[in-house]
């Protein structure tokens, strides 16, 4: 070995330990460039669902953030959550500031759309962002109140099949629904969490049970008054008589037939498993 090879190699290994603490952070610094510049066609092949940043609403109230609409504008101008800004999501996904402070997304979209959305972010370095889990009906069935036009808010009211477990497992919800749809949904989502579960015989009796518990709850104070929750064989015979208390934001319709509820049930179950996965993908993104 010549005694330029030796020098070279006692610069390497010098250079090698002394870079040792950095090398992490260079290799960081050079993924974080990478996937800032990354074609979206090969963003999504390595985009995968990661359900560790999804967050109830109740979750804001521990740890404040900014709250970020990334909905079209139009959408946001119709319905939001007051005090939320819109912001599209590829400023999001490319703000620095944003990565510096703790930020609550809310989206359109299902369970899945949303854990896609956070696996986006961590694979972006956006560690201290959330996605608030449910979106705008989620923050309704919290008790909290939504900003835009009455129409766009009454629909809000109604839930898709995929949202109902969100809704089951909450404290402080009264479930009314016919015999026939319990029957349908009874062994896939088991009892609700805490409430109140009230089965009437048919779709008919729905109406009269609704009105009976609200008058209970009339003169309960804000905090103490439960959210409603009507299931029914006939999903458009719930949009019929909510006409009643379209302008009681504690009653809810479900927009779905019972079966769809049903298989919800069983997909939330299995997003349950994969949730308990802790995410390995990314070098530097995955990092707490």
């Amino acid at each position: 070995m010549t005694w330029r090879a030796v020098i070279g190699v006692a610069v390497i290994l010098a250079s090698g330990m002394a870079g040792a603490a950095e090398s992490d952070d260079l290799t960081c610094r050079a993924e974080e460039a990478y996937l800032a510049n990354m074609p979206a066609r090969l963003e999504k092949q390595w985009l995968q669902p990661d359900w560790s940043c999804l967050v109830p609403v109740e979750r804001m109230d521990v740890q404040p953030g900014l709250l970020v609409d990334i909905r079209p504008e139009s959408a946001w101008k119709r319905v939001h959550i007051p005090k939320s800004m819109n912001m599209p999501l590829a400023k999001v996904l490319n703000d620095p500031m944003l990565k510096q402070r703790p930020v609550y997304l809310v989206m359109d979209g299902g369970p899945r759309d949303e854990a896609l959305l956070c696996g986006r972010l961590r694979l972006r370095g956006l560690q201290q962002a959330y996605v608030v889990a449910g979106g705008l009906r989620a923050w309704l069935g919290a008790g909290r109140q939504l900003t835009g036009q009455a129409g766009e808010v009454a629909d809000t009211h109604f839930i898709p099949a995929d949202r109902f477990p969100a809704f089951w497992y909450q404290p402080g919800m009264t479930w009314v629904m016919d015999r026939a749809s319990w029957m349908t949904i009874r062994k896939s989502a088991g009892q609700p969490a805490s409430g109140e579960l009230i089965i009437v015989d048919n779709t008919a009796g729905l109406a009269e049970a609704v009105n009976a518990r609200l008058n209970k709850q009339g003169t309960s104070p804000h905090p103490e008054r439960q959210r409603i929750v009507l299931l029914a064989q006939e999903p458009d015979y719930l949009r019929y008589i909510y006409q009643a208390w379209q302008r009681n934001r504690y009653v809810f319709g479900v927009s779905d037939s019972p079966v769809r509820v049903s298989e919800a049930f069983t997909m939330s179950r299995m997003i349950a498993e994969k949730y308990k996965e802790v995410p390995d993908r990314y070098k530097c993104g995955g990092r707490s």
